[in-house]
Parts: C-alpha cells; structure tokens; sequence
C-alpha cells in the first residue's frame, strides 16, 4: 500500500518532466483565431511563413511575428499555398470554385491565375519558381491535372488524353494539401483514395506521361491517401485513414524505398487518421498529425512516439523549425531541436 503514492509521485514527476520538454522548445502559438481551420500552410527556411482558410483569409508571418492579414473575396476554402523563391505565395482554393491565386507580399497586391467552376481542387506542388503543378477531383472521369511553368501566371490543363481513366469513385484529398509531392526536376505523385483501391498516380515528365501504382491503403468511402512526404525518388510515405471514423488505425501509413512499387505497413503506433505528413531532407524525422494527435519517427515508421495531444491538419518542417496549424485557427511552432 505504501509503494502507491510513491509510484504515482514518480509518474507525476516524468509527466511533468516530459511536458517541460517539449514546451520549452515552444516558440509561437494560439489557440483560435483567423484564418478559421487554415489547412493551408507553407514555410521557407528564411523564416516566412502563410496560413489560410475558411471565406479566403490569410495570414503571412515572418521569424513568427504577423505582418500580414488579407481576404481573397468569395473563397469558399484555400486549402494550400506555396511560396516561392521570389517571396510571392499561391494560394488554391477548394469548394465549388477551382482557383488559383497569386499573392505578392511586397506590394500588397493579388491576381487571379486560374478559375474553373465545378472543380474541387485538392493539392498544388512546385519543382522550382516557375514549374509547378496541381490536381482535382476527377471531371469526365479523370483526375483535373494542370500546369505551369511562367510561376503561376498562368495554367494549363495537362492533356486530357494522357490523364489516366479514374476508378469509380476515384477522388484526392485537399485535408492539408499534401496529397501530391514534387520531386528533383519532372517527377511528380499524386495519391487518391475513396475507390476499392488507393492508387499512386506517378510522372516522370512534369505530368506529360503517367502511370499508376495500386496500394495497400485502407481505401473506400472516406479511407485513402490524404497526405504524402518524400525525400527523395524512392523513399518517401503516404499516410491516410478516414476523417468520418478517425480511430481507425489499421493500414493507414505505408513506407516505399522503390518509388511505390512495393510499400511497407508502418501503422502501428499511430492511433487513427492522419491528415498531414512532412519530413525533413533525408527522411530521418518524419512528423505526422491528424485528428488522433501529433506523432513522430526517427526511423522511418518503424517506431513512432506521440509528441502531443494535439491535433493539426497540416504540418511542415524548415531547416530549423516545425509549424502546425488546425483547427479554429490554432498554430504552434516549435524549434527543431524539440526533436533531437
């Protein structure tokens, strides 16, 4: 009887131990605010960094101080956002309006880049200042895959001849907008779910040409791949789940060090669905998080460690921080080294 208040003495202390390391790595963060629920979320390693959100607001920090807020009128939900080498931000919007925008920090100033009505679109990713490319759900039954290569001036549509045909049901995910990842100079994957099987769709050509890889996800209504990180051309992960039943945990994480060819199951450990996944330049931390909490490996999924309870839609890694945003507007920023 007497070992019980010793032994809940000691779980306390390495309760309250484990929290004061993990929050004195805690750089920045609230609770709520604008933008309401911002999935979008980019960073550069010179410490800028965007979120957005519901009705098209957007908020642009820089070495984690506000230095600006603005609305892009009648946007229903800009679900990611990318910054490019020249300090300007694209944003995509998802809902009944397909568009893109092009926000320039130094002037103050917003152009429309892209607008098709009755496209849901899911992610945008970009191999370098000017080529990038996005995806929606599928039109005609095939994934809407377009193009730039002017920095988003403009967007064209990938031929539509070369797009392949899409499964019943066949839909992307915009939860965080990474469910498509641009890698060296052409390659780029996109990951689908909510048909019988989840498939890897993969170009070598800056979309000119695809082919596509079935997976092992858990796939099917609402199950598929939501997000993915890749460090290189082979090695990388998709993760996944069902955000109508997010305690789900079996099949929702996969490793490839084959370009997708074959994927390992490394679910075990994660609690349920996960809408966002990055990682850093050589896959030796990844970070996922979703409406299970916030999990990390420094082994390639073999092991993953919950970090927090917290839940996030979307996660991104700089050279020497780790940015979250979620839900009502939450964002919490850690220094790296919270890692180590």
């Amino acid at each position: 009887m007497t070992l019980k208040p010793v032994f809940f003495s000691l779980l306390l202390f390495f309760l309250v131990i484990s929290c004061n390391s993990t929050s004195k790595y805690l750089l920045y963060q609230k609770t709520e605010g604008t933008p309401k629920h911002p999935r979008a979320l980019a960073v550069n390693d010179d410490g800028l960094m965007v979120i957005a959100g519901h009705d098209g607001d957007f908020e642009v920090f820089q070495d984690l101080k506000s230095i600006k807020k603005g609305v892009i009128p009648e946007m229903e939900d800009l679900r990611d956002a990318e910054i490019l080498d020249d300090g300007s931000i694209v944003f995509m919007n998802s809902g009944n309006k397909g568009e893109i925008w092009r926000y320039f920090l130094h002037n103050d100033s917003l152009v429309n880049c892209f607008k098709r009505d009755s496209v849901f679109m899911d992610g945008i990713s970009f191999w370098n200042n000017s080529s990038g490319i996005g995806f929606g759900d599928p039109v005609n039954n095939k994934l809407t895959i377009i193009r730039t290569r002017d920095s988003s001036k403009t967007w064209t549509s990938i031929d539509f001849s070369q797009i392949p045909m899409a499964l019943e049901n066949e839909a992307g995910f915009a939860a965080s907008g990474a469910g498509i990842a641009t890698l060296g100079s052409n390659t780029v994957y996109i990951g689908t779910g909510s048909a019988d099987t989840a498939r890897f769709y993969c170009s070598y050509d800056q979309g000119v040409n695809w082919e596509i890889k079935n997976t092992p996800m858990k796939s099917g209504g609402a199950f598929g791949i939501y997000a993915m990180t890749f460090w290189s051309e082979q090695e990388g992960v998709i993760i996944g789940g069902s955000y109508s039943d997010s305690s789900i945990n079996d099949s929702i994480c996969f490793f490839t060090n084959d370009s997708g060819d074959t994927w390992l199951n490394i679910s075990k450990g994660l609690d349920g669905y996960c809408s966002g996944i990055d990682s850093n330049t050589d896959g030796s931390l990844i970070v996922a998080t979703g409406r299970a909490g916030t999990y990390f490996t420094k082994n390639k999924g073999e092991n993953w460690i919950k970090f927090m309870d917290d839940k996030f839609y979307s996660v991104q890694i700089s050279k020497d921080k780790i940015y979250f945003s979620g839900k009502n507007g939450s964002i919490k920023i850690f220094d790296l080294q919270a890692f180590k």
